[in-house]
C-alpha cells in the first residue's frame, strides 16, 4: 500500500509493475499481475502501530450492548494484532487466502508490550503511563479435558516353549477395552461411592470432558473391571478374616431404589467391604466361617453373637 501511494502521489503509474501482489490495466487496457509477495514470518519484525497519531477520545462509543460478563467499565475499543493466518482450513473462512497458509504470530512479550503501552484509566479514559506498582494473584482452577487417543502397536511373538503366539500387555487399559483405565476408575468411584447415576456420568462426560459414552459402555466397563479386581478382594478379605483385631459395622446401602446392607470389616491396614440384602448373621459366616480367632470390635447387634471365638 506505501509503495501504491508513493506512486500515485508522484503520478509515475509506470513503476506499478515492480509493486508485489498488485494487478492493474497497463497501457494496452489489458490486466497485468504483478508477482506474489511473500508473507511476514516474523510478525515481531513488525513496527509499532503509531498510537501517539490517534486520538482514543475520537472511539469512544456506547458499548453496552457487548457481552460483558465481567461488567467492564470501558468505552474504546482498540484492535491488537496477536496472529495471522489460522491453522484450520473452513470452507467458509478466507483467512488464509489472505494471509496465507501458514500460521504465524507474535511473541506474547510483543503483545503484553503492547496492551501496557494502550493503558487507559477505566475510570476516566486517561493514558496511565508506566506501572508504580504491582501485586500477585493466585488462582487455583481446572485445567480444560480433552479426550485423548492414543494408538498402540501391540507387537506378537511366537514362544517356542508355550508354542503359541505372545503380546505385550498394554498397561492404559483393560484387556479388549477402547475406553482407558483413568476413565473407567474415575467414573466407577463416582457411580459407587459418591453416588452419582450412570445418566448423569455421562453427562459430565459430555459436558465437562466432551468425551462421549454410552451408560452402556460404560457398566460393561465397571463390571470388566470388577471381574479384574475379583482376586484382589478375595484376597483382602481372607487376610482380614484372620486378622488379630478387626473393627466391624454396617449401615444401609441403597441400589436401585431397594435397601441393603454395606457390611465394613477394617483392620489396622486392610478395609474390606461386602454389600447384601442381609443384616444377619449368613453374612459373618461367610466372610468368616464360624469361628474367628482374633479380637472383634463392634456394637452389640445380635448378628455378631453368632460368632465363636477358639
Amino acid at each position: 500500500m506505501a509503495m501504491l501511494a508513493d506512486n500515485l502521489q508522484s503520478k509515475n503509474t509506470s513503476k506499478f509493475s515492480n509493486i508485489p501482489s498488485f494487478a492493474y490495466r497497463n497501457e494496452n487496457r489489458s490486466i497485468s499481475y504483478n508477482k506474489r509477495s511473500e508473507y511476514i514470518g516474523d510478525l515481531d519484525s513488525l513496527p509499532e502501530p503509531a498510537w501517539d497519531m490517534i486520538n482514543i477520545s475520537d472511539y469512544y462509543a456506547d458499548h453496552a450492548t457487548w457481552y460483558n460478563p465481567k461488567k467492564l467499565n470501558f468505552n474504546a475499543c482498540i484492535p491488537i494484532l496477536t496472529s495471522r493466518s489460522c491453522p484450520f482450513s473452513c470452507n467458509f473462512c478466507a483467512c488464509y487466502a489472505t494471509m496465507g497458509r501458514k500460521f504465524r504470530k507474535r511473541s506474547p512479550k510483543k503483545v503484553v508490550d503492547e496492551i501496557q503501552m494502550l493503558c487507559y484509566c477505566p475510570e476516566c479514559s486517561t493514558h496511565l503511563g508506566e506501572p508504580i506498582k504491582r501485586y500477585k494473584r493466585y488462582i487455583e482452577d481446572i485445567p480444560s479435558v480433552q479426550p485423548e487417543v492414543t494408538e498402540h502397536t501391540v507387537y506378537g511373538y511366537w514362544c517356542s516353549t508355550c508354542k503359541k503366539v505372545v503380546y505385550a500387555k498394554v498397561a492404559d487399559a483393560l484387556p479388549n477395552a477402547m475406553l482407558g483405565l483413568r476413565l473407567v476408575v474415575f467414573t466407577a468411584w463416582l457411580h459407587y461411592l459418591i453416588g452419582i447415576s450412570v445418566n448423569n456420568i455421562v453427562k459430565m462426560l459430555c459436558i465437562f470432558a466432551n468425551f462421549k459414552v454410552s451408560p452402556g459402555g460404560l457398566t460393561q466397563a465397571w463390571k470388566n473391571l470388577a471381574f479384574t479386581l475379583e482376586s484382589i478382594y478375595n484376597d483382602i478379605g481372607k487376610k482380614v478374616s484372620n486378622a488379630a483385631v478387626l473393627n466391624a459395622d454396617e449401615t444401609g446401602w441403597r441400589i436401585n431404589g431397594i435397601t441393603h446392607w454395606l457390611w465394613c470389616f477394617a483392620s489396622r491396614k486392610l478395609c474390606y467391604y461386602v454389600i447384601d440384602r442381609s443384616r444377619s448373621s449368613p453374612v459373618l459366616k461367610e466372610v468368616f466361617g464360624t469361628i474367628f480367632n482374633g479380637i472383634l470390635i463392634c456394637d452389640f447387634w445380635g448378628a455378631y453373637n453368632k460368632l465363636s471365638s477358639p
